[in-house]
């Protein structure tokens, strides 16, 4: 946000927070139809040129109060004995992912995180935790992984974060998998001295981390390729069978379209209408019953209308098979490897 920080300021009762600028350029909108509460009668307020709100009836949100925040449920839960009760309360609102005034954050945030915007935005950080011995520090880079396929369809989305070390300005390959909860516990650098000595690293690495990037993501597409390939594969034997099953079903349903088994379905037609149960039906089945042709025209009608299924079912499995699964399990181009975020690490003995 241009408008400089903080915009979310802490309430004395924990858990909650105020918005200190409603209308914020840009925000006031979605803040004022998804946040801001409604008055009764639906009051509206207008704008002025000036960009002041004055009352009036004039196009503008609604003029209503703003309710606190609330960014996890525990601030809305109350304890009944043993028990945990979600209570809403009607000055405090609590926020989602699926909320619009989120969702419009994490827009603006996807939009700048990436390169070649003149608004990007770049996270780096410097604190002091565990580094191998031998390093001078380490790198923990976040890369978020996207992958496409020639539909259009985003098969594969993934955040990771690789620690790479760094020795005498050079990083080496990356350390082995830990989980997210064993990096916790760092504390952040704020010596100036410190976070120079960050800046200078990141100044003699970012060439190679750049090299590694490039070789990380190819080492991606063919990672992302071959898995496709598998897949594919997979999926289309599945839907071939399933073809085939389909296919089967329908031809025994055109074997067992005879004269003799029409003549038996009819016969049961007209013990269930004895039984006052297809009264609709009488006038046709005595119909069927008196003319042979009528039976003849109903089994033609029916071996049509299964011979119309298996012809359906052949052109979809032409489309399933030749069309969509090869579109589906196809990489559109390479995939990507967006850098989201850089923590420079040092050791302990450094501060």
């Amino acid at each position: 946000i241009p408008a400089g920080r903080p915009q979310l300021r802490a309430t004395e009762e924990p858990g909650f927070y105020r918005v200190l600028r409603p209308d914020l350029p840009g925000w006031r909108d979605v803040i004022d139809e998804s946040v801001r509460r409604s008055v009764p009668g639906g009051s509206r307020i207008a704008v002025s040129r000036a960009g002041a709100r004055v009352p009036g009836s004039g196009a503008g949100a609604h003029c209503g109060p703003m309710p606190r925040l609330a960014f996890s449920p525990e601030p809305l839960i109350e304890r009944l004995g043993r028990l945990s009760v979600f209570q809403p309360r009607g000055d405090a609102l609590l926020m989602h992912l699926a909320h619009p005034m989120m969702q419009r954050a994490l827009g603006v945030l996807t939009r700048r995180r990436y390169p070649g915007g003149p608004s990007e935005v770049s996270r780096w950080t410097v604190r002091r935790g565990d580094v191998p011995d031998g390093a001078d520090a380490v790198v923990l880079l976040s890369i978020e992984e996207l992958g496409v396929n020639e539909l259009r369809e985003t098969f594969h989305r993934w955040v990771r974060t690789v620690a790479l070390p760094v020795r005498d300005g050079e990083t080496g390959d990356p350390l082995p998998h830990a989980p997210a909860r064993s990096r916790r516990g760092a504390c952040e650098v704020d010596d100036p001295d410190q976070r120079e000595r960050a800046g200078e690293i990141i100044e003699e690495v970012s060439a190679g981390l750049r090299t590694w990037l490039r070789g990380y993501r190819d080492e991606l597409t063919r990672r992302l390729a071959s898995q496709l390939r598998v897949d594919g594969e997979a999926a289309r034997r599945r839907e071939d069978e399933r073809y085939r099953q389909r296919q089967g079903e329908v031809s025994a349903l055109i074997e067992r379209s005879t004269l003799a088994r029409l003549t038996r379905e009819i016969e049961q037609l007209r013990e269930r209408g004895r039984q006052g149960q297809l009264f609709d039906e009488a006038d046709r089945l005595a119909e069927m019953e008196r003319s042979v042709e009528d039976k003849q025209e109903e089994l033609a009608r029916r071996q049509h209308h299964y011979e119309e299924i298996r012809g359906q079912l052949q052109r979809e499995r032409t489309r399933i098979l030749e069309y969509l699964l090869p579109a589906r399990f196809a990489m559109a181009g390479d995939a990507q490897a967006f850098p989201v975020a850089l923590e420079i690490r040092l050791p302990e003995w450094r501060v």
